[in-house]
């Protein structure tokens, strides 16, 4: 997955290839839709574990030079509270 790819890098300090702010911006978009339909079902068990292994990037692409990416990325974190709250 692309998307795991992008985070996997910038997470582990491994080079980054290029990424630009639309791949930024379009990989939260896309991980947006994936977790409004888990939460739509009220169980977001299957993204769980990439959940926890790529918040920490999620938090750090708030800070993202992009204003556009930052506030998408927000968006997601938001969500994500949301979802965890009962």
């Amino acid at each position: 997955m692309y998307i795991a790819c992008v985070c996997a890098h910038a997470h582990h300090g491994a080079p980054s290839p290029p990424c630009t702010p639309q791949v930024r911006l379009a990989s939260l978009q896309a991980l947006a839709h994936v977790y409004k339909a888990f939460d739509e079902i009220k169980d977001l068990t299957p993204v769980r574990h990439f959940t926890e292994r790529f918040e920490s990037r999620l938090l750090l692409m708030i800070k993202d030079v992009d204003d556009d990416v930052a506030v998408e990325a927000i968006r997601l974190v938001t969500r994500l509270q949301a979802c965890h709250q009962p």
